[in-house]
């Protein structure tokens, strides 16, 4: 056991003695740099966890500099500013860094933390990185001299791949903003001298919105009616018009011939007119409709005053030469759409007895003539007018509108003549048609004494008036004229 011993201490001996060789051997720049050990001046117990000579030696004042330059430590695992320095100058470990005297990789005077340790202004890097002059990290650090949102950013001076590390300057939120002038990425990007923020940032003084539009999403948009058309080609004083197209609903005016009209709006594509006036000019004129923001295009329309003209019903040989005369104030015109309806003043109520569709032209004087007479563009039988107490009218509508037993009203009455041939007056065909005023007077064919040889004329052109009638007087040679102006004394 005592050879054992002595063995053993032989052992131990030699050991010391290669330690300290190895130790004092190499270049120039130790090795181990921990000043006195396991407790070295710097670290955590100056000297690191171990001793000069690595995690053995505890006496030993180490070899290398009082505290290394930079690096991992002088004495290996744990150098004289060891593992939790208080400050020192290296950082982790001493100035050569884990294993050989330039670092793990080369020569580089940093190690694997900065020059203030992990949280000082160098950060958790050297000020070259964990291997290299440069390393993984810059001479800033993880943390740099600003922090993650400094100047320098997460990455220092050199950050993780560029000259400044990914916060950048400005950091996240620049000048501008995500509308503004610069935009959400700063003048080098992610890598670059500013970070990934750049100068501007991503909410800036301009804002998402931009400075806002100058006009908004469109302007006000008048409505101009359109007119695509009339129900009537030719319409008579008194008739109603029925007027097609787009945009009506904001109509505030129509006009035929220039004269403004009483209207109904029917809906944005209907109006009707009700009752043209007497006023508007006659023949062909133009019907336009109004609004705020413009008039209609014109749509054409003949205007014509139809009217009882003449009429003759009692005359010679069984009433052979009966007649009625409508007038209207317009030459050659169809009035395809006007009936006479005639009244039988005998019977209660005075029903319709006969309708004749004036589907026909007027003539070079602007009458058409109807019944069983030389020149009659619409012809009946012989002895259909009665005598009276009777009425014709002229109405607005096809003569299927007026069958017989309809009786006398005003509404799409545009003229009327109440007449007999010394009958007494029928109050109650008057009041029906021409109400109860001055107009309503009937009308005596057989007045002068000579019932079979005189007619009824108008001599005034006022519709709707008993008043702008009168008879002819064969005795003077005034005679009927169907077909012809009238001769009116």
């Amino acid at each position: 056991m005592a050879i054992d011993r002595s063995l053993r201490r032989v052992l131990i001996s030699s050991l010391a003695v290669s330690a300290v060789a190895v130790a004092c051997g190499g270049d120039d720049s130790p090795v181990f740099t921990g000043t006195a050990g396991s407790s070295g001046s710097s670290g955590s117990s100056s000297g690191g966890s171990g001793a000069v000579a690595g995690t053995a030696g505890s006496s030993f004042g180490g070899f290398g500099n009082n505290g290394g330059s930079s690096g991992q430590g002088g004495a290996g695992a744990g150098g004289v500013a060891g593992s939790g320095a208080t400050g020192g100058s290296a950082g982790t470990s001493g100035s050569a860094g884990s294993a050989g005297n330039a670092g793990s990789s080369g020569s580089s005077s940093g190690g694997s933390s900065g020059t203030a340790g992990s949280g000082a202004s160098g950060g958790s890097s050297g000020s070259a990185g964990s291997g290299g002059s440069s390393g993984s990290g810059g001479s800033a650090g993880s943390s740099g001299s600003a922090g993650t949102g400094g100047s320098a950013g997460t990455g220092g001076s050199a950050g993780t791949g560029g000259s400044a590390g990914t916060g950048g300057s400005g950091g996240s939120g620049g000048s501008a903003g995500t509308g503004g002038s610069a935009g959400t990425g700063g003048g080098a990007g992610a890598g670059g001298s500013s970070g990934s923020g750049g100068s501007a940032g991503s909410g800036g003084s301009a804002g998402s919105g931009g400075s806002g539009g100058s006009g908004g999403s469109g302007g006000v948009v008048g409505i101009v009616p359109t007119v695509t058309g009339t129900d009537y080609e030719v319409i008579a004083h008194g008739a109603d018009l029925k007027i097609s197209g787009s945009g009506f609903g904001v109509a505030t005016d129509v006009t035929i011939g220039g004269v403004s009209q009483d209207f109904t709006i029917i809906s944005d594509s209907e109006i009707v007119v009700k009752q043209v006036k007497d006023a508007t000019p006659l023949d062909a004129q133009s019907v336009q409709v109004g609004a705020p923001d413009g008039d209609s295009n014109s749509a054409p329309a003949t205007v014509v005053h139809l009217v009882i003209n003449e009429l003759d019903s009692d005359t010679t040989s069984g009433d052979s030469a009966e007649f009625v005369e409508v007038g209207a104030g317009v030459a050659n015109v169809s009035l395809e759409g006007y009936t006479l309806v005639f009244f039988n003043g005998a019977l209660a109520n005075n029903p319709a007895y006969f309708q004749v569709h004036l589907a026909a032209k007027t003539n070079s004087v602007s009458l058409l003539l109807t019944g069983p007479v030389t020149g009659s563009s619409i012809p009946w039988s012989n002895g259909i007018l009665q005598n009276g107490a009777d009425a014709v009218a002229i109405y607005q509508g096809r003569a299927a509108s007026f069958p017989n037993g309809f009786l006398p009203t005003t509404t799409r009455l545009l003229d009327a003549l109440v007449y007999d041939t010394n009958d007494s007056d029928d109050a109650a065909l008057l009041q029906a048609l021409l109400g109860n005023g001055a107009e309503a007077v009937q009308i005596n064919e057989a007045a002068n004494g000579f019932g079979q040889f005189d007619s009824i004329i108008r001599c005034k052109a006022g519709r709707l008036d008993g008043q702008n009638f009168q008879i002819t007087n064969a005795p003077t040679n005034l005679l009927p004229s169907p077909g012809t102006a009238n001769g009116c004394p």
